[in-house]
């Protein structure tokens, strides 16, 4: 049948359809549908795959960025258990009334110079047995001490 005669007989086609009601294949048509299938699915095999993997790194990082906001979470807890332990016992002191004088604040553990220097201001010479190294590191141990301290309750 003619393209024409298709185009002004719409009904041809459908009676010859009809007519060959069992569609014939050939090997030739069987594998080209084989080999598209397969290639499809090989194709939509390797693009999950791709995708699966894009995930996955995806999550990694996010999962490192959540370990990492945890941890500053944490250090950022402990700072503010610290300040508020400060916060508290400066409180506390002027409470009781007793506002400490410059030469207290240099003698407390925690100042600059620390109990160790106050000989620096009376004009006497440091002890011979403790050079400013040990006692910068015996000053350092007690901070870290009393941080500790302050950290585990």
């Amino acid at each position: 049948m003619s393209r024409v005669s298709q185009l002004y007989n719409p009904g041809a086609i459908y009676a010859q359809e009809k007519s060959n009601e069992a569609p014939e294949y050939t090997l030739a048509g069987v594998l080209r549908f084989l080999q598209t299938e397969w290639r499809n699915a090989e194709r939509e095999k390797n693009e999950w795959e791709i995708e699966r993997a894009e995930l996955q790194s995806k999550l990694a990082i996010l999962e490192g960025e959540k370990r990492a906001n945890e941890r500053t979470n944490v250090d950022l807890l402990r700072r503010i258990k610290m300040l508020e332990f400060s916060l508290r016992q400066e409180r506390e002191k002027f409470k009781s009334g007793k506002v400490p004088t410059d030469l207290e604040k240099r003698d407390s553990p925690l100042s600059p110079l620390g109990p160790n220097f106050t000989h620096v201001k009376q004009g006497l010479k440091p002890k011979a047995s403790m050079n400013t190294s040990s006692i910068i590191s015996l000053k350092n141990r007690a901070r870290k001490d009393k941080c500790r301290e302050i950290l585990k309750t």
